[in-house]
C-alpha cells in the first residue's frame, strides 16, 4: 500500500509504469506536455498495439489513446481512439458531486432489479449473484472484479 501511495503522489517524471513499456517521445494535448507511451504487446500473441498519451504534469493521467491491430502486409489498422474534445484545470464544479433530492442508496440486488424490469429480462438469472453482492455490500466488502 505504501508503494502505491508514493507512486500516486510521486508519479514517474516519463509516466512509464509498467515493464516493456517503451517512450515513443513527447506530444501536446490541449497545451498540455504528454509522454507518448508505447504499451508491450498483449501476451497471448494478440497483434494489436495500444499507445497512450500521459500528462506527467497531471499525475501521468491518460489524455488520448489509440488502439491499432497490425495487418498481414505490415501495415496498421486503426481500431478505438480516445481523444479529449476540452481540458479545463481546476477544481470540478460542486454539483458534480450532489447526490440530488431524487437519489436513493440501493442494495446491489435492488439496482439489479431496477436494470433487469428496464431490460425486460427476468430478474431470476441475476438472484444468486445479486445476493452475495448485497451480503458483501452490508458488510463493506469490496465487491469482485468484473
Amino acid at each position: 500500500m505504501a508503494s502505491a501511495k508514493r507512486f500516486l503522489s510521486n508519479p514517474p517524471a516519463d509516466c512509464m509504469f509498467h515493464p516493456g513499456e517503451i517512450l515513443l517521445g513527447y506530444d501536446l494535448v490541449f497545451g498540455q506536455k504528454a509522454a507518448i507511451i508505447k504499451e508491450p504487446p498483449h501476451p497471448d500473441g494478440a497483434s494489436q498495439q495500444m499507445k497512450k498519451w500521459r500528462s506527467p504534469l497531471l499525475g501521468c493521467q491518460n489524455l488520448q489513446y489509440r488502439l491499432e491491430a497490425r495487418q498481414p502486409d505490415g501495415s496498421s489498422k486503426l481500431l478505438a481512439e480516445g481523444r479529449p474534445v476540452s481540458l479545463k484545470l481546476g477544481e470540478p464544479p460542486a454539483a458534480l458531486f450532489d447526490e440530488g433530492e431524487s437519489f436513493a442508496e440501493l442494495r446491489p440486488s435492488q439496482a439489479g432489479a431496477l436494470v433487469a424490469d428496464r431490460l425486460g429480462v427476468a430478474y431470476d438469472d441475476w438472484e444468486r449473484s445479486m445476493r452475495r453482492q448485497d451480503a458483501r455490500y452490508l458488510d463493506g466488502s469490496p465487491s469482485e472484479p468484473q
